[in-house]
């Protein structure tokens, strides 16, 4: 199943970055960003994938896999809101340079935040784009 994938692809610090990105951005892990300034986007979107799976497929390791990269993310998210991990991860100044893509992910966040709402019903995701 390509969601199964692209769950592995994320979670190898060797290949996606994805995960461990969150997970140094919200003091889980100690390490540096790695990857593409447009990282965290692959996890919105991924959620967004799998949560319109969920909805017509209610497959227990997906929502597991949704939960645990939603606690990632409400985890690396800023106490003002602000979440852009190749920003928090670096110490960079945020809205600098739009080659950070920071607005680009954060458009991602809110539609996965909306799809995940709308197939689950939790509100987990929906907070943290609030």
């Amino acid at each position: 199943m390509t969601l199964r994938k692209l769950w592995e692809l994320a979670a190898d610090p060797d290949a996606g970055h994805v995960l461990d990105n969150m997970r140094i951005a919200g003091g889980a892990l100690e390490g540096e960003f790695a990857g593409t300034n447009w990282q965290d986007a692959w996890l919105y979107k991924w959620i967004e994938a799998a949560a319109a799976f969920y909805a017509t497929e209610r497959d227990p390791w997906i929502e597991q896999r949704m939960d645990e990269a939603i606690e990632l993310i409400a985890a690396a998210q800023e106490d003002d809101g602000y979440i852009a991990t190749q920003i928090t991860a670096r110490g960079k100044p945020r809205f600098q340079d739009p080659r950070e893509h920071e607005v680009y992910s954060m458009g991602h966040l809110l539609t996965a935040a909306c799809v995940h709402h709308r197939a689950t019903g939790k509100d987990s995701l929906l907070k943290v784009a609030v």
